[in-house]
């Protein structure tokens, strides 16, 4: 007869571990939530999150389990009345337990369930309490870590710095010593200090270019000579460097040459009145580098990138530029004589009242070049100029090879001083 009531205990202790599982998946997205936002934030959302969730939660559980327990209470007292009633001098028990004292019954059974809702409700908040506990916890765990490390990531920085300057310092007073091997040995310490200290890249590469300046001065300034018509160097006092100080030099341009497109367009320092004869500039990336009153005569360019470069009062002298780019640079005021241009890329490059003279081979391109107030001696002409601009432009012992050669439409060659080479 009682058989139902068992079942009916395991659905509502089934639904009630339905219940605290939907919960724990609450309360486990809730703690991920959390974890996710910014510890102020969390603090101040948490009380207005908590008590919705008791609003929303406990108190509908509350009066849902309440009104169930009723139901249930008194659904089972008609049941008895109905089936035991009628049996109960047969089948004394139960049946005249709640005959005999209904009322006690009810409460007994009202008291048990609110105790089993006051139970589950401290059971929940306490559960509650300890995880945000634990979540302040490893908030506050979280704060100390990101300071510990804040503090870590500074007094390392503060080394670093600190050993920077001690090395700096130390290179500096090196470079006063009139022994070239310590000086050579200052000088890869401090490119050592470039490549190693981005940020201090641009104050090392200005300093060594001061210090070419310093070790190797040069003074140059073309103008044209009045009855020759000659440009040339009115102010070539310099004197020829000796073999140390060349060594010297070359270490401090493959050091520019080496970080020069590293540094900011803005802070890239200057080639100026620098004696730069003999130099190599081997394999570099000097785009948009300056030149301005210095001697580069027998140096050497080769792979090097000169594109929009810029170079004023320059005696290029009998310097060689090979496999290199000029694409877009200007020249003014300067001097080439003797020298080789192979395989130069120049397309675009702007020349201004400068003087060259057997300066250009056959694998030269001037695509679009423009030529103004220039003078040309002694060339040979066998490259393509058919896309050039000539403007006041004289020729002077010119020749052009015929069928490799060729000038810009209606330019005649020959009205303009260049003579025709036979075959």
């Amino acid at each position: 007869m009682f058989a139902i009531i068992p079942p009916r205990c395991a659905m509502a202790e089934n639904e009630q571990a339905e219940n605290e599982q939907v919960e724990n998946e609450q309360v486990e997205n809730e703690q991920a939530e959390t974890n996710t936002t910014e510890p102020a934030e969390y603090e101040q959302r948490k009380q207005g999150r908590f008590e919705e969730w008791v609003i929303a939660h406990t108190g509908i559980s509350i009066i849902f389990a309440a009104f169930f327990g009723l139901a249930a209470v008194y659904g089972a007292i008609a049941w008895i009345n109905y089936h035991c009633l009628p049996c109960e001098y047969n089948n004394p028990g139960i049946c005249a337990l709640i005959a005999k004292s209904p009322p006690w019954t009810l409460l007994t059974a009202l008291g048990t369930v609110f105790a089993v809702l006051l139970t589950w409700y401290i059971r929940s908040v306490h559960r509650h309490q300890e995880l945000d506990k634990r979540e302040r916890e490893l908030i506050e765990r979280r704060r100390e870590n990101a300071h510990r490390e804040k503090e870590f990531v500074t007094r390392c920085e503060e080394g670093k710095e600190r050993l920077f300057n001690e090395r700096y310092a130390r290179a500096i007073e090196l470079l006063g010593n009139d022994d070239i091997d310590v000086k050579l040995g200052a000088v890869y310490a401090l490119d050592r200090l470039a490549g190693d200290s981005e940020k201090d890249r641009a104050t090392i590469i200005n300093y060594f270019m001061a210090l070419a300046r310093r070790i190797a001065p040069a003074e140059v300034h073309i103008e044209q000579d009045g009855e020759t018509g000659e440009r040339k160097n009115i102010k070539d006092r310099s004197t020829p460097l000796d073999g140390p100080t060349k060594v010297l030099l070359q270490v401090i341009i493959n050091s520019i040459g080496k970080y020069f497109s590293d540094v900011a367009e803005e802070q890239r320092p200057k080639f100026q009145n620098i004696d730069l004869r003999g130099m190599r500039f081997i394999r570099m990336n000097l785009e948009g580098v300056r030149f301005t009153e210095c001697l580069l005569d027998n140096a050497i360019f080769h792979f090097t990138n000169l594109d929009r470069g810029e170079f004023r009062h320059i005696d290029f002298g009998s310097s060689t530029i090979s496999s290199s780019s000029l694409r877009k640079a200007r020249v003014y005021y300067s001097i080439f004589k003797d020298g080789i241009w192979e395989y130069v890329e120049a397309g675009g490059c702007r020349f201004f009242d400068s003087e060259y003279e057997n300066s250009w081979g056959p694998s030269v391109a001037l695509t679009k070049a423009y030529f103004a107030f220039m003078t040309f001696r002694g060339m040979l002409f066998q490259i393509d100029l058919s896309q050039a601009y000539f403007d006041d432009v004289r020729f002077e012992e010119c020749e052009y090879l015929p069928g490799e050669a060729k000038f810009p439409e209606g330019f005649d060659p020959e009205k303009a001083g260049i003579t025709r080479l036979l075959e």
